[in-house]
């Protein structure tokens, strides 16, 4: 099956978010951790199925080398991406943007 993945505005906020902080910490440190994110991001499109379910119908990758996940629901053939979430932030963050509802 084929998927179409859109990513909500909160989650491009996170990524950005993060892309700056690291960007501030090394020159390139931010650039890896797009490229990261987008490999991530592939994998997700190619087999959203193999990813785990967390709550409800999300589930969420764990990103090689930074402390980050991005969690994302399957409605149809449609993959939405609602957060990039630090591992160390309260899980809140990332269920207060999910829903079983498609939007």
């Amino acid at each position: 099956m084929r998927y179409d993945l859109i990513i909500r505005p909160e989650a491009e906020a996170d990524i950005l978010e993060a892309y700056n902080w690291y960007e501030d910490e090394e020159v390139a440190l931010g650039h890896e951790f797009l490229l990261v994110v987008e490999e991530a991001l592939g994998d997700i499109a190619k087999r959203p199925l193999s990813y785990q379910v967390v709550l409800g119908k999300t589930r969420h990758v764990v990103l090689r080398r930074f402390p980050y996940s991005i969690f994302f629901m399957i409605f149809d053939n449609l993959i939405t991406v609602t957060a990039c979430v630090h591992h160390k932030r309260h899980p809140r963050v990332w269920v207060s943007r999910t829903s079983d509802e498609e939007g």
